[in-house]
């Protein structure tokens, strides 16, 4: 079920389209660091994403929270992850990164292929050329049909009763991960979600 909903983005309120449904999900409280995680898993269960949502007061400064997160302190919660049937709310969105990798790939020493005296591209082009800027853009969008993809992997189930609650409703770490390596694929910081609405 999707409805209008208020997220609070720490500098204000928005309302955006929440989908909503009771899922077993694989779930950690994370007292230390004043958050908790969910894992949704994709189907065919190869990738899954996750979501860090810190518990206290909503901040769209993230960084004290990442600045704690290292690969193995990941890990290790990811272990430490139990099944939980809960009752979770998603911000149906579209999540979007653009980036120069032009002094990422300089500092890599690969900075020749910048310099027009010093690209060398004769392999696959006669006359000389050289890169100008070389753009990363990362497109996600979270709707219904991948949040059914992730429920056919769990049980969906309808009872009364008390349910724990995972509502992505303020600031959150995302990551995807590909669950046979341990490989983390996209890592962002959902601080206002651009809504997909259809």
């Amino acid at each position: 079920m999707t409805r209008e909903m208020e997220f609070d983005t720490g500098t204000g309120k928005i309302q955006v389209p929440i989908m909503s449904g009771t899922f077993t999900v694989n779930y950690i409280d994370i007292p230390e660091l004043g958050a908790h995680m969910a894992a949704f898993p994709y189907k065919g269960n190869r990738q899954a994403m996750y979501v860090i949502l810190p518990t206290g007061q909503p901040t769209a400064n993230l960084e004290p929270l990442e600045r704690e997160l290292s690969a193995e302190k990941i890990n290790s919660l990811i272990d430490k992850m139990t099944p939980l049937e809960m009752r979770v709310g998603l911000p149906k969105m579209r999540l979007s990164f653009k980036s120069s990798l032009r002094k990422t790939l300089k500092n890599l020493d690969m900075g020749s292929m910048f310099n027009p005296a010093a690209a060398n591209f004769s392999r696959l082009i006669a006359q000389p050329v050289r890169v100008d800027d070389v753009l990363h853009e990362t497109v996600i969008e979270v709707s219904e049909e991948g949040t059914k993809a992730a429920a056919a992997t769990g049980a969906i189930t309808v009872r009364s009763g008390f349910f724990h609650y995972f509502y992505v409703n303020r600031p959150a770490i995302i990551f995807i991960r590909d669950e046979v390596s341990g490989v983390p694929l996209f890592w962002g910081k959902l601080v206002r979600p651009e809504p997909l609405r259809t």
